[in-house]
């Protein structure tokens, strides 16, 4: 009765694969072998086993796979499920496994020291790497590190047969698709997967990490070797230079007086001296500056005082006026100290040297930070209780108080996350943004600006849209269709303003900028939105032509270096380092 109720394709179905199984047993037996991948049509059951077991099923029940674990390899994983008769896998090819063993050189040991050097002693201890710097690969670090034959970290180079190639989209296999995904969707879907591994470093050590698992057929990258990772000529910072050098020319500055650059935190500790007086690109000067914060706890009398004489020098040679930030956080000993330093700031570099004051900076981010940096009871008491504006009123008053400056633009700068709500966020005991905007504006009318950051290289929507359309739409600055992703949002929120009855206040961008090479995070996807540096290009250049008219009262480019950032290396510098004056776009 059941054979009744199975037709006769069912049957032929099963005939043939209980004869693609006996085939199987038959090669097995005379020797022969097949290491599966995701080309191997022949075999598709299998690798769809082997590549669950290693991503998913060692984990959800590692009793199933004995003496394996995820950094087992995808061969291993077959090895064993053509051993039990499991998934129609055949034996994988020993010569092949052997092959990528004797390449698989690095150990975890020192996989981990070079972590460490690419990604904190740099930083740290510039001095113990020469001719290597932070955008050095991992193979870099590993030919300094294996040259000093130091066993603390067991560091030794792949041996010559394991020849090194740098890939590219027209490398035949695997490793270049398995690369890309790894950068730009795996690392930060599965991190657990790349041990060692942040988003913000290079396609050659996504390959290396590969090489070292032996996946993916990826051969090691070839290190660039010191010299190259170091700059043949020096080009320094002076006292008479006022921009970075470069024979690229990107034309005028479109409303120039309504426009200026973020200063990031490397910049502003590190080399203050070092901030073009012009625009790079061009012989046009930068009018205005914004200051993230005036000091930070730890920083001596000294260093501080080296710092603000800088920007005083800056003020009085190019005419420079600063929007000042003060922070408002979970740590109110710590903000308390970095405003009493504000008060003092503008006494020593003239208030008439101020353009605005912003209290706080992507507060609606801060119930998103992790657990030491803030508490539900912090934020109860600075949303719910209006702790936020309590601080916001005390300060505006102390200023005035201290200054006689009654007029003065005061803001708050928001994150893009405040238009997460209509008309703007408001999440009960965690970003209440919109009853804060609204105790403002009623407080202040039209002294009060509403300020948020622009970023089309983190929109989540922009992304959607696909590489290409992301990466013309992102760096676009008109209204004309399709819409720059800047100026539709500066609109949107200017509707929003006006829905909140706020229709005459200012607005003002705080940030907005594009990264190259890729930053830690992009929510673009693809290479040529991520980390092209045309795409970069194309972005600073048209934020320069940018015709403001009553889009936004002023804006502000991030940034003038590449900085650390929440301990990763981000890359939104129109120059690369402190200490080099070579713009990061060139002919």
């Amino acid at each position: 009765p059941e054979e009744s109720c199975v037709d006769e394709a069912d049957i032929s179905l099963r005939q043939l694969r209980a004869r693609k199984s006996s085939a199987l047993h038959e090669e097995r037996s005379e020797g022969s072998c097949k290491t599966v991948d995701e080309d191997s049509n022949d075999f598709r059951e299998c690798w769809k086993a082997v590549k669950w077991a290693k991503s998913d099923g060692v984990y959800a029940h590692p009793e199933w796979f004995a003496g394996l674990t995820g950094k087992s390899s995808h061969s291993e994983f077959q090895a064993q499920m053509a051993q039990k008769g499991q998934n129609a896998c055949p034996l994988p090819c020993a010569a092949s496994d052997a092959a990528m063993a004797k390449c698989k050189t690095v150990t975890e040991k020192c996989w981990k020291a070079l972590e460490w050097s690419a990604t904190s002693g740099i930083y740290e201890h510039p001095e113990w790497y020469p001719g290597l710097d932070p955008k050095s690969s991992y193979m870099d670090y590993l030919a300094q590190n294996a040259a000093k034959n130091d066993s603390t970290d067991g560091c030794v180079m792949p041996p010559e047969s394991c020849k090194c190639q740098d890939i590219g989209p027209d490398t035949p296999g695997k490793c270049w698709k398995s690369v890309q995904w790894a950068a730009f969707t795996g690392i930060y879907e599965h991190p657990e997967w790349f041990t060692g591994l942040r988003a913000d470093r290079s396609y050659p050590d996504f390959q290396a990490y590969f090489a070292k698992e032996g996946q993916n057929g990826c051969p090691w990258p070839c290190p660039k070797g010191l010299l190259a990772a170091a700059p043949t000529e020096k080009y320094p910072w002076t006292e008479d230079t006022k921009n970075c050098q470069s024979d690229l020319q990107l034309g005028r500055v479109v409303d120039e007086e309504r426009k200026g650059l973020a200063v990031d935190d490397t910049t502003f500790f590190n080399c203050p001296n070092e901030i073009p007086q012009q625009w790079p690109h061009t012989d046009q000067s930068v009018r205005s500056l914004r200051l993230f914060r005036v000091s930070m706890p730890g920083l001596s009398k000294e260093a501080m005082m080296k710092i603000w004489s800088s920007l005083k020098a800056l003020a009085e040679k190019n005419g420079v006026k600063y929007l000042v930030g003060t922070p408002v956080t979970c740590n109110m000993t710590d903000d308390q100290l970095q405003w009493d330093l504000v008060l003092q700031f503008v006494k020593f570099i003239g208030k008439d040297r101020i353009m605005g004051l912003a209290i706080g900076n992507e507060m609606d981010l801060l119930y998103m930070k992790p657990g030491n940096i803030k508490s539900p009871e912090c934020l109860e008491y600075l949303w719910s209780q209006q702790g936020y504006l309590s601080t916001f009123f005390k300060r505006v008053e102390e200023w005035d108080n201290v200054t006689g400056d009654t007029d003065l633009p005061v803001t708050a700068v928001f994150a893009m996350e405040s238009m997460g709500g209509k008309p703007f966020l408001n999440i009960k005991g965690k970003a209440e943004v919109l009853p804060f905007l609204q105790g403002a504006w009623k407080k202040f009318g039209t002294r009060f600006v509403f300020t948020i950051n622009l970023y089309p290289y983190f929109s989540h929507d922009l992304g959607k849209a696909g590489c290409n359309e992301a990466a013309e739409i992102g760096t676009k600055f008109t209204l004309d269709h399709p819409a720059g992703f800047t100026p539709s949002s500066a609109m949107v929120l200017r509707a929003r303003m006006k829905s909140m009855g706020a229709s005459e206040a200012k607005l003002w961008v705080g940030e907005t900028g594009w990264a190259a090479p890729r930053a830690g995070y992009c929510a673009l996807g693809c290479y040529e939105a991520c980390a092209s540096p045309k795409t970069f290009q194309g972005f600073y250049q048209n934020f320069l032509g940018w015709k403001l008219g009553d889009i936004a009262d002023h804006v502000f480019y991030f940034t003038v270096h590449d900085s650390q950032q929440f301990g990763a290396h981000e890359t939104f510098g129109l120059l690369s380092k402190c200490g080099d004056r070579r713009c990061k776009l060139r002919e």
